[in-house]
């Protein structure tokens, strides 16, 4: 069996990355590629539902879950497929009558009607509070920074979409300043090796920095790592050093070309960040954001994330929605997707890499009868890869729960073809309860930091939670460890202060890996243990 190297961090292809030190491996099967660098396969639990195909057809969402959509899946013989996309149940312009403005920071000005893309608004906060529900923001702009979008929260209520249309075919709402270009810097060449220096003005303590000019299949920028001094940013390319005393910025783009923000050089800048709530608590309050990119970096003492979501109305249970399709997030010092206590989420075609602490963070902060259980999340055809990542300036310590995708406080999930690994933490991680469904669902060795905990590809537990229905669902699920002893594929053991077995989770049709441990009693469809 042929295998596809790529070497670095970055994988070309990820739907199976299977990673060792020398780069990612990508297979048509994950057993396969395991035997190819010689992983010991032996039978056991999994081994005894492993399955070399899944049956073509409709799939079985349990009863006690909360499917508020009334979504219905199949197996289409290669990935799982929805009846009507989850997003597509949510999208109000394909069933209202909208509202269109559109936002163009270089051509446009507020005091226009901004109805037209001749017309256009300035910036995206002047639009958000402008707007009419139902509308719909045609962003226009390849990037809004934060003289567009500033830091303070924005609120809206009814139905809003924002719709990044830029010449890429997404919007980046970046921690940057629209007004900075290449000459803003005045670069001079500096070492031996293609990095420059900046001393002027627009030279801050950028804290992430990532490469534009070159993506990953996902479309993820390449990171930048901070370097430890000047010489070392001079002598290693796709590096970059603040020097505080000096108030000098250095950069070494990847290919050692002079940094310029028109040609991929992206950074983050603080106190800059992105978050939009709900002004409205009824299923008529829509949020919607496709096709844009989100990256900011707000220092050692900040929780900001790359994209954060809450209602106005906390603590009790609203009918609220939000859907995000399309979307990128990278370079946080926090949470990629931060998201809390909406009716319905759906995540779908979303990205998250190269965040601080989680990739997808779901919560639900309601203080009264079962918590979250109103609160259904749909993640579909997302990845989320190598968060925990420490190459950024100016971090907080490296959380060992730094997840690739996780939700809590007994809430519903349903995941479908998600890939996610080499995250810091237990790479799916689903506690407090949840009622989780993954079907079709990856997940590639965690530890990427060298502290996760638990090491763990599939993570449960029901310690603190609420409900009748605390419980995790694996069909057609895989996980891999590369040889990692440490790592269990799934584990469902408590947090601190609950029993030793807390969780319990399901499987049905293992496609994984059918090595390493599996920590506590794994069942089947039914609920009977599997030995």
């Amino acid at each position: 069996m042929a295998l596809t190297k790529t070497h670095g961090r970055m994988a070309e292809d990820a739907q199976n990355p299977i990673a060792d030190a020398g780069g990612y491996y990508s297979s048509t099967t994950v057993e396969g590629a395991l035997q190819e660098i010689g992983a010991v396969s032996f039978t056991g639990p999994l081994g005894q539902i492993y399955a070399d195909a899944l049956p073509v057809g409709e799939i079985e969402i349990p009863a006690t879950f909360n499917n508020t959509l009334g979504a219905s899946i199949y197996w289409d013989g290669s990935s799982v497929q929805y009846d009507t996309a989850p997003y597509d149940l949510i999208d109000f312009e394909k069933f209202d009558a909208v509202n269109h403005y559109y936002v163009n920071y270089t051509t446009g000005n507020n005091a226009n009607a901004g109805t037209s893309t001749g017309a256009a608004w300035k910036t995206l906060d002047y639009a958000i509070a402008n707007a009419t529900s139902p509308a719909v923001l045609h962003l226009e702009d390849d990037m809004i920074g934060y003289l567009s979008s500033g830091s303070a929260v924005k609120t809206f209520t009814g139905k809003l979409k924002l719709k990044g249309e830029g010449t890429s075919g997404r919007t980046i709402i970046a921690a940057m300043r629209e007004s900075y270009d290449k000459a803003s810097f005045s670069w001079t060449a500096t070492g031996a090796s293609d990095a420059y220096k900046s001393s002027t003005a627009s030279a801050k303590n950028y804290r992430c920095q990532l490469d534009g000019k070159y993506r990953n299949a996902k479309g993820i920028p390449r990171p930048m790592n901070a370097a430890a001094s000047a010489a070392a940013c001079e002598s290693t390319p796709g590096t970059f050093f603040w020097d505080s005393g000096a108030s000098t910025l250095y950069v070494h783009m990847w290919d050692g070309r002079e940094p310029d923000p028109a040609d991929g050089w992206l950074y983050g800048e603080s106190p800059y960040d992105f978050e939009i709530q709900n002004g409205g608590a009824t299923a008529d309050d829509i949020i919607l954001v496709e096709n844009c990119e989100f990256v900011s970096h707000t220092g050692a003492t900040s929780s900001g994330a790359g994209f954060r979501y809450r209602p106005v109305t906390t603590g009790s249970v609203n009918s609220a929605k939000l859907g995000l399709k399309n979307c990128l997030v990278y370079g946080n010092s926090d949470n990629g997707f931060e998201i809390y206590d909406a009716d319905v989420v759906v995540m779908q075609d979303c990205h998250a890499w190269y965040n601080h602490v989680d990739g997808f963070n779901y919560h639900s902060f309601i203080t009264t009868g079962t918590r979250g259980e109103y609160m259904t999340v749909y993640e579909h055809d997302c990845t989320a890869f190598n968060n925990g990542w420490e190459g950024w300036a100016d971090q907080t310590a490296l959380s060992s729960s730094a997840n690739g995708s996780t939700a809590h406080d007994s809430l519903h999930i349903i995941r479908t073809n998600t890939v996610a690994g080499m995250n810091n933490g237990a790479v799916i991680a689903d506690v407090n309860g949840t009622h989780t469904l993954c079907y079709n669902v990856t997940a590639a060795r965690p530890d990427e930091g060298g502290t996760a905990s638990p090491k763990a590809c599939f993570w449960h537990e029901k310690y603190l939670g609420y409900g009748t229905t605390k419980i995790m669902y694996l069909w057609g699920c895989s996980a891999h460890t590369n040889g990692d002893t440490s790592v269990s594929v799934i584990n469902n053991t408590a947090q601190a202060g609950g029993s030793a077995n807390d969780g319990e989770i399901r499987v049905e049709y293992w496609k994984g890996q059918k090595t390493s441990q599996v920590v506590g009693t794994i069942y089947d469809w039914s609920g009977a243990p599997i030995t």
